[in-house]
């Protein structure tokens, strides 16, 4: 069933939706999670340490939200989407400023997630996203971490177990980058000079 569209091309029709409570809410993101080719919308609501989910119906509206807990005090504050455990259901990924971790949660076919499981990660878990960096179809993770100014890669192996690597931190990104750019510029220099010697 298509929306209703009274609106001319451009316009906007604004919906409010109530989340679950005083959520804070840090990030919101939208997927079709329970294969009915609806796309719904993921919520993380930062201050009551939960997810809300609400399903788009065929009319424009949304459902009663369900709601993911985490655990206390853990402050989701971003969201991923990915199927890491290769059943062709999307799972949801979430960054936990507050336990310093990732959450997956793993989904089923009518819109319903199993408890989450928990990754480590670094120091203030801000933000999560998912893609396949060793080219093996498994989905890694990457995630920036704000007290440590440095961002995490946990590779996937195929027993949902990952290989975390040291964090990189930004500061050194940037060293290294004014060390080449340094050595591009003495190299130059050099052959300059001794293209002068020569002539």
């Amino acid at each position: 069933m298509q929306c209703e569209k009274p609106y001319n091309r451009g316009a906007l029709k604004k919906i409010v939706l109530a989340s679950g409570g005083d959520g804070g809410l840090r990030c919101a993101m939208v997927s079709a999670l329970n294969n009915d080719g609806q796309l719904d919308i993921v919520v993380a609501n930062y201050g009551t340490n939960n997810i809300d989910i609400l399903f788009k119906d065929g009319n424009c509206s949304f459902k009663s939200q369900v709601m993911l807990n985490s655990d206390s005090n853990s402050h989701p504050s971003s969201i991923a989407f990915g199927d890491l455990n290769g059943d062709n259901r999307l799972n949801i990924y979430v960054a936990n400023i507050g336990d310093h971790n990732i959450d997956v949660f793993f989904g089923y076919d009518d819109g319903s997630f199993a408890n989450q499981m928990n990754y480590s990660a670094g120091s203030y878990s801000q933000s999560v996203a998912v893609g396949d960096f060793k080219t093996d179809t498994c989905l890694d993770i990457v995630v920036t971490n704000y007290a440590e100014n440095s961002i995490s890669v946990l590779l996937e192996y195929d027993n949902r177990s990952f290989q975390i690597k040291r964090p990189i931190r930004l500061a050194l990104i940037e060293s290294l980058s004014l060390l080449v750019i340094s050595t591009t510029i003495f190299n130059w220099i050099l052959l300059l000079v001794i293209l002068v010697v020569i002539m």
